[in-house]
C-alpha cells in the first residue's frame, strides 16, 4: 500500500522474536487503557480522602476552640431562638420555657405552652439558660440636663439616691 508492504501476523510475531520492533512503543488497547485509568482513579481518591481527612480534623479543631458544652437538666427555665411570628426570616429568643426531657446529647424537648405546638424538638445551639431578674433595687443619674441615664443598681438605696430617686418622681 502506498508503496510499502504491510506486515501480516507472521511477520509481527517474527520481528518481535528477533526484537526487531518494540511492542512497549505500540499503543495500548481498550482493555489495557481502562485498567490502568481505574488504577489512577482508585489512587487519585485514596490521596483525596487522606487529604479531606486531615483539612476535617483541621477544621474541627478550629470550630471547636470556642465551644463549651451546654447541658440542662428537666425542669429548667430557657430561652428558644426561634422565628418571629408573621417574620419567618427573623429569629429572636422566645420563653422562658421549660425542658421536658433530653432526647440525646443535643436534642431537647421543650414544653411551649403559648405555642400552636405545646411541645417541640430543639437543638442545644437554639437553647441558651434563662436567668430571672432580680426585683427592687434603686436607680442612680448619670449625667445632667435635659437627658439623664438611668442606671439600676442592687445596692441598697442611700440618702443621695433616695433624694435624686424623689426628684425623678420615683419614689
Amino acid at each position: 500500500m502506498f508503496g510499502r508492504t504491510v506486515p501480516g501476523p507472521l511477520q509481527l510475531v517474527k520481528s518481535a522474536w528477533l526484537q526487531e520492533t518494540y511492542f512497549s512503543s505500540a499503543k495500548q488497547n481498550v482493555v489495557e487503557f481502562i485498567l490502568n485509568i481505574r488504577k489512577r482513579l482508585r489512587h487519585a481518591l485514596d490521596l483525596a480522602s487522606t487529604h479531606a481527612d486531615r483539612e476535617r480534623s483541621k477544621a474541627k479543631v478550629w470550630c471547636d476552640r470556642r465551644t463549651r458544652l451546654r447541658t440542662f437538666r428537666p425542669g429548667d427555665k430557657i430561652l428558644v431562638l426561634m422565628p418571629m411570628p408573621g417574620k419567618p426570616l427573623h429569629a429572636k429568643y422566645h420563653g422562658p420555657y421549660t425542658v421536658e426531657q433530653q432526647l440525646g446529647p443535643v436534642d431537647y424537648v421543650i414544653c411551649t405552652p403559648d405555642r400552636r405546638k405545646t411541645k417541640m424538638v430543639c437543638h442545644v445551639n437554639l437553647l441558651k439558660p434563662y436567668h430571672k431578674r432580680e426585683s427592687g433595687g434603686s436607680f442612680h443619674f448619670l449625667g445632667s440636663g435635659k437627658h439623664r441615664l438611668l442606671r439600676r443598681s442592687s445596692l441598697p438605696p442611700t440618702s443621695t439616691t433616695l433624694q435624686a430617686s424623689r426628684v425623678a418622681g420615683l419614689y
